[in-house]
Parts: C-alpha cells; structure tokens; sequence
C-alpha cells in the first residue's frame, strides 16, 4: 500500500497497534520502518487512543436500581 493510505489507516488505534505487534510501525511524518519506529518513540502524544466511553459509576448504577425499585414499589401500592 502507498503510504498515504496507511497513514490514513493507522489513525485508528486497533489498526496501530496492530502495525506495531507486526513490526511495520505505522507512517510518522513520511518516515518508514526503523526511522518511524524511533519517530514513535519520540512522539508518544501523537499515538491514536481509543476514545474512553462513558462508563457509568457505582454510584450512577445505585440510583438507577433505587429508582426501579422504587417505582416498583409505588405500583404495587396503588394497584
């Protein structure tokens, strides 16, 4: 592949990774092979980092379950 197109593959973090798990490191600035690798190694802020989901929190989960019961409650009550 042309290095445009890996350089335009390797913004995804899976794909990244697994370019440097096979020892062809992905594009850095026109750089390639072994240049690249120590590019890398310099540019560590530059490495695609999958996007952190929002987890819910323990507490977020508590209040969720209170809220179920909750309305559970209030229906058997009035029915």
């Amino acid at each position: 592949m042309k290095v445009a197109a890996v350089s335009v593959l390797c913004q995804d973090p899976d794909i990244w990774d697994g370019m440097m798990q096979a020892g062809t490191p992905c594009p850095i600035d026109g750089l390639i092979g072994q240049q690249a690798k120590d590019a890398w190694a310099v540019h560590t802020d530059s490495i695609p980092m999958p996007e952190e989901e929002d987890e819910i929190t323990a507490q977020e989960k508590r209040d969720k379950a209170l809220s179920i019961m909750g309305t559970v409650a209030a229906a058997f009550i009035l029915f």
